[in-house]
């Protein structure tokens, strides 16, 4: 239901959706609930959700690379690090190592970028941002 409200622009029933979810640990709302506040520019509300999303399921990639992403928007680039690489270990997907790769640009390491965005395109050739990146 909370997918039906966002895509008619009914942006608080969505969130009262996707939260109300979240209480019984739907993963899924969980992540729809992150993306939702991060696109409306409440990072610290998204971060907060996040983290809850993380400590109660600890192995899902995506609440990984959602948590580096978050950290990378504060410029704790050493956490996102930290993050990008956990969520890559679990599951090596393209979009993951080319968000690396845009965390590496910011923080300077052009070399470390260069070398995600390979890895990126490696995995995906069809990843426009990686090539446009690079």
């Amino acid at each position: 239901l909370g997918n039906l409200y966002l895509k008619t622009n009914q942006l608080k029933k969505s969130e009262l959706r996707f939260a109300t979810a979240a209480k019984y640990k739907h993963q899924l709302a969980f992540a729809n609930l992150i993306i939702l506040l991060d696109e409306q520019e409440r990072l610290e509300e998204a971060h907060t959700t996040i983290m809850e999303a993380h400590g109660l399921f600890p192995a899902n990639p995506e609440f990984m690379f959602q948590m580096a992403n978050s950290f990378g928007k504060q410029g704790k680039f050493v956490e996102s690090e930290k993050f990008y690489q956990k969520a890559i270990a679990t599951e090596a997907k393209a979009l993951y190592w080319s968000n690396l790769g845009v965390l590496y640009h910011r923080w300077n390491k052009s070399e470390q970028a260069m070398a995600a965005y390979q890895t990126a395109l490696q995995l995906d050739s069809s990843l426009s941002s990686a090539r446009l990146n690079l």
